[in-house]
């Protein structure tokens, strides 16, 4: 190995055969953005050559400090052009063991790099070994779908920390969509669960009626919940009851009859009554809303009406 300086234009670096993450993975240190300002780059990259081009093996956010900051040459480590797939892939494993032993996507994208590099299984068994993954073709070809997953995915799941098969579910659904749900990320609130729900219920919509995403994000209904002034969870879960009425018109036909049912009551504004719209628990919610002390005398007659008794008698039978 040789140490020097390198001019930032022989350095290779989005384009790096080495980069195992990409860049929304790369969260930038606010410590090193400062250290890099005041003082420079003190420790060398690491870099392989390939001709007069050197592709970077590590120090990824170095080099793009160095690039904001105008530095025009860089100290690096250079591994001569001779070294092996498998020699370069072990020291990336030990310089991040922590991370890819603790992440499912870690492991994916750097299983994706080991196959991209040429390192066959045999080669590549004693790095599986230290990742505790199992060396076998199924396993590896889950980590590999997962490391197929758009950008936008991985790093949402890496930053939750997703298992392996909290990642393969969402690898089985079209790109498209996932892509579309991920854009959202900003107005929803995203477990694995309830993005797992979502997807499964855009996929039966746009099947059992024969559209697209399109089409359902230029239905005004839809653009009203996602424009809601509500907050994040309020928005998901209008979402989620909009998408599951839907996917089940015999659903959306029980909550049009419930509603009619709570209409017929004639119950003063002030009371209000609830139900989870999934017909998942049989339950009722009854709240009022009482701003003067002459308000609850009629709400205790209205609650005691016949009227009202057979309609809460009606809509527990429905539930």
């Amino acid at each position: 190995m040789v140490a020097g300086s390198i001019p930032q234009n022989q350095l290779v670096s989005n384009e790096s055969r080495y980069q195992i993450y990409p860049s929304t993975m790369l969260n930038q240190s606010s410590s090193l953005g400062l250290s890099v300002k005041q003082i420079g780059i003190l420790t060398p990259l690491i870099v392989h050559q390939f001709g007069d081009t050197f592709h970077v093996v590590d120090g990824f956010k170095r080099i793009d400090l160095a690039k904001a900051l105008n530095i025009e040459e860089l100290p690096c480590t250079v591994l001569p052009e001779e070294s092996k797939p498998l020699t370069i892939a072990t020291l990336l494993l030990q310089k991040d063991e922590m991370a890819l032993r603790n992440s499912a996507v870690r492991k994916s994208l750097f299983l994706a790099l080991c196959q991209k590099l040429g390192i066959d299984n045999d080669e590549q068994a004693p790095l599986l070994a230290i990742l505790n993954i199992e060396n076998h073709s199924r396993v590896i070809r889950q980590y590999l779908n997962v490391a197929e997953l758009p950008h936008e995915v991985l790093s949402f799941c890496d930053e939750k920390g997703f298992s392996l098969k909290q990642c393969m579910h969402l690898s089985k659904h079209p790109r498209l969509l996932l892509n579309r749900l991920f854009q959202w990320r900003e107005q929803l609130h995203f477990t694995a669960a309830i993005i797992e729900e979502i997807l499964g219920h855009f996929k039966d919509v746009m099947r059992a009626e024969n559209i697209d995403l399109k089409h359902i994000e230029e239905e005004e209904s839809f653009i009203a919940i996602m424009q809601s002034k509500s907050n994040n969870q309020q928005r998901t879960q209008a979402l989620r009851n909009w998408l599951r009425l839907r996917r089940y018109p015999r659903l959306s036909a029980i909550q049009k009859n419930m509603q009619c049912t709570v209409s017929d009551m004639g119950l003063p504004k002030a009371v209000k009554l609830d139900w989870d719209k999934s017909l998942e628990n049989r339950a009722l919610t009854i709240t009022a809303n009482i701003t003067e002390p002459d308000q609850w005398p009629d709400i205790c007659v209205s609650l005691a009406d016949s009227a009202t008794q057979n309609g809460i008698n009606l809509l527990l039978e429905q539930l």
